[in-house]
């Protein structure tokens, strides 16, 4: 417990403020609050996310840390689950996010309400994809991190940066389907989109899905899902040959939010990648 508050909470409290956070900047525009006010504000959202980062990592040091928003049982509910890895994903994230910040206003950028909202829509959905245990949220969180991240590379406010935006919007949106139809079939196959569940596919425990597929081996449904969502999260890795996105994004954002993306952004759909087969394949003869 941390001053009365579970510390295995913290990882969904984080993005869940963060988001919130971005939602108010906008809100307090409209009500004319100083641009500087905000700025520290904005500020101030960053450090808790920061520090709370800090502890979550020193947590999952000991144990693995499991939260299930609204108190579902977890085949249900939205699980967030922090292992050591994620945990320091997360820290890693939070850290450059917080030291990104100041520069945002001096690279070349105009900092605005808008600009803070996006930036903190674009931390919250790297933090949501690291930190949750849930497979339709992590699909969720991805569309958090693109929307955001379309909005700051569209920030400069310059045709070239326009067409950036537009290229990997268009990219964004079908990969993004391909992830959401993996995840839809993922629950057909297996009866929940728990990540620790799914784990337990080809074991004893597991108790519920295979009538969907009842007449296909589920570990050939599974490998099929994989490939879908390996293909979707190439996207987001800027990999071959789903790549051409990113040299026109990177020259159109600021040099601190195209920092930030090629330090922790395409990072995140790399460790989404090793989390989904660790997951899902371990027992899969690939």
């Amino acid at each position: 417990m941390s001053g009365g508050l579970p510390v295995e909470a913290l990882p969904a409290l984080t993005v869940y403020l963060l988001i919130g956070g971005s939602f108010t900047l906008i809100l307090f525009k409209a009500l004319r609050v100083r641009a500087s006010i905000l700025r520290v504000y904005s500020g101030l959202y960053l450090v808790f996310a920061a520090a709370s980062a800090l502890l979550i990592y020193l947590e999952a040091r000991k144990d693995v840390l499991i939260y299930v928003v609204g108190g579902f049982p977890s085949l249900i509910g939205i699980a967030y689950e922090v292992d050591l890895f994620s945990a320091s994903m997360g820290l890693i994230i939070a850290v450059l996010s917080l030291a990104m910040y100041p520069l945002l206003g001096i690279l070349d950028l105009n900092l605005n309400e808008y600009t803070m909202s996006l930036y903190l829509g674009l931390v919250a959905g790297l933090l949501g994809v690291t930190y949750t245990g849930d497979l339709f949220n992590s699909f969720v969180m991805l569309e958090v991190f693109t929307i955001s991240m379309l909005g700051l590379i569209a920030a400069s406010n310059t045709v070239g940066a326009y067409k950036a935006a537009l290229r990997y919007g268009l990219l964004a949106f079908v990969t993004g389907l391909i992830y959401f139809l993996g995840a839809a079939l993922m629950y057909f196959a297996v009866g929940a989109l728990n990540m620790g569940y799914i784990a337990t596919w080809n074991t004893r425990l597991f108790i519920l899905g295979k009538a969907i597929y009842a007449s296909l081996p589920l570990e050939s449904v599974i490998l099929f899902i994989l490939i879908l969502m390996t293909w979707s999260l190439i996207a987001e890795e800027a990999l071959v040959p789903l790549h051409f996105w990113l040299p026109e994004a990177y020259s159109a954002a600021s040099p601190a939010i195209a920092g930030l993306l090629a330090g922790v952004g395409e990072a995140v759909g790399y460790y989404l990648l090793l989390r989904l087969y660790y997951t899902s394949s371990h027992r899969i003869s690939l």
